[in-house]
């Protein structure tokens, strides 16, 4: 109930400059990491979002608090929570500044191992937790020079390595349209054409293997 009467006065200036002076951000990244109902997580993703959209918030102000939180956990464990990620998602797919940030501050670096986890782990991620973090790369990749820096640090390789895992369908989906709007770069390009698989296999290959057992 607190959280529906906050979200409801944020779109107000002065209520949303308050929140932000008694740390209001914090405390509800804190709520979307920890809380135990669904719901309590979507009212706290809600109440942030609606401070990211508010006109008296700098737009960076949200996701440098996500980013800066995400970056204090371990990633290479599975407890982060997919709503965060799917929150700062929200964020970066609005603001090109917010993009930039995120890209500049590590923030593709900062995730790239919770994807790799689904390669080297005996307990790899869940579903719901993979495809907020593909989703969340996805979003932060509209800009060519953006997409070089993630295929610089083998991205699209391990978003391959993955497809060729065979995933359950939600992720193989994902990775198969996200890689398609990857294309618009030429980075990407060369290196999905470069890619190799086991005993030689390649992106044709593979395509080709995935939609056979479709």
């Amino acid at each position: 109930q607190i959280l529906s009467t906050l979200f409801r006065v944020v779109s107000i200036d002065s209520f949303c400059r308050e929140i932000l002076v008694l740390g209001g951000v914090e405390t509800m990244i804190h709520w979307v990491q920890n809380g135990q109902k669904n719901e309590v997580k979507d009212s706290a993703c809600g109440v942030l979002l609606a401070l990211s959209e508010n006109s008296s918030v700098d737009d960076l102000f949200v996701c440098q608090s996500l980013l800066a939180f995400l970056q204090r956990l371990s990633l290479s464990v599975p407890n982060v929570s997919p709503e965060l990620l799917s929150c700062l998602s929200v964020v970066c797919s609005k603001s090109e500044k917010a993009r930039a940030h995120f890209v500049q501050q590590s923030g593709l670096s900062s995730i790239l191992p919770i994807i790799r986890r689904f390669l080297t782990s005996v307990h790899p991620p869940r579903t719901e937790l993979m495809t907020a973090t593909i989703d969340l790369f996805w979003s932060t990749l509209n800009e060519k020079e953006n997409i070089k820096v993630f295929t610089g640090m083998g991205g699209v390789e391990v978003l391959l390595d993955i497809l060729a895992c065979k995933p359950v369908p939600a992720i193989q989906n994902q990775i198969t349209r996200f890689l398609g709007d990857l294309t618009k770069a030429p980075s990407a390009v060369r290196a999905i054409h470069q890619w190799k698989g086991k005993s030689d296999q390649n992106v044709v290959n593979l395509l080709l293997s995935l939609w056979a057992d479709e």
